[in-house]
């Protein structure tokens, strides 16, 4: 799959002028993973396992995605030139927290298919180690 290889979108904070093209690459990777993930649920029966890790993964993407619409208000807000200095500091702050937390549901996606590519089941693997 690409999205082992492939870097979560990151976003740059400080340079504002490139917020809206990071934005873009952000939800460009998350289509693109989606139509991936598409093509592979094809291949399997609903009930199979690798179909519900599917689904857990499209569950992780659907979060993702209203991350990033979080994101792109709260820097349309910041952007604005009517609002007062503390409310920008604010708006930046929030920003910041829904990207890092995005970044971090990227990561876990990525870890959910490294784990699934290699025939590992955490559940099972957990089970295994304690009987």
């Amino acid at each position: 799959l690409n999205i082992l290889t492939k870097e979560p979108p990151k976003i740059k904070l400080d340079k504002t002028e490139k917020f809206d093209a990071q934005l873009r690459s952000a939800n460009d990777w998350i289509k693109h993973t989606h139509l991936e993930l598409m093509d592979l649920d094809a291949d399997r029966g609903p009930n199979s396992e690798k179909a519900h890790w599917l689904r857990a993964i499209k569950d992780t993407l659907h979060e993702g995605e209203d991350r990033v619409s979080a994101a792109a208000v709260t820097a349309e807000q910041m952007m604005q030139r009517s609002v007062c200095p503390f409310r920008v500091g604010r708006q930046h702050f929030l920003l910041a927290q829904s990207w890092s937390m995005l970044i971090s549901l990227f990561e876990r996606l990525q870890r959910e298919v490294c784990a699934a590519d290699s025939g590992q089941d955490r559940w099972r693997q957990r089970d295994g180690e304690e009987h």
